[in-house]
């Protein structure tokens, strides 16, 4: 994965990647099994949020499709929240656009920070 961290500082190395993935990994050895098994359904185990919640997708997402977060959203009860489309990404937006993915979490701050 050393394309990733080509366009960041010299001091990232493929570390800063492997890691990360690396977790990943260890979460999914020990926990998908639990995951898949337990029944547990966003629409109806977390149906109200009471904190704002922000939805950020790529188009071409197929870890998670877009559509099926698309419907939990849309079910949600939450005081603020949004859904963001990112038609040149996959599942990593922030990789994919950084530079509006960076824009998007702009915009989010702001509407936080004017928040009463």
């Amino acid at each position: 994965m050393n394309y990733v961290t080509s366009d960041m500082s010299p001091e990232y190395t493929s570390a800063y990647i492997d890691q990360p993935l690396a977790g990943m990994d260890l979460s999914r050895q020990t926990m998908l099994l639990e995951v898949i098994t337990s029944g547990y359904g966003h629409t109806t185990d977390f149906p109200v949020s009471t904190i704002p919640v922000y939805f950020i997708y790529g188009l071409y997402d197929y870890q998670y499709p877009g559509e099926l977060a698309e419907k939990y959203y849309n079910s949600l009860i939450a005081p603020i929240k949004s859904f963001t489309w990112f038609e040149n990404s996959a599942h990593d937006v922030y990789y994919d656009e950084p530079d509006e993915f960076n824009q998007e979490m702009i915009r989010i701050a702001i509407v936080i920070l004017n928040e009463d």
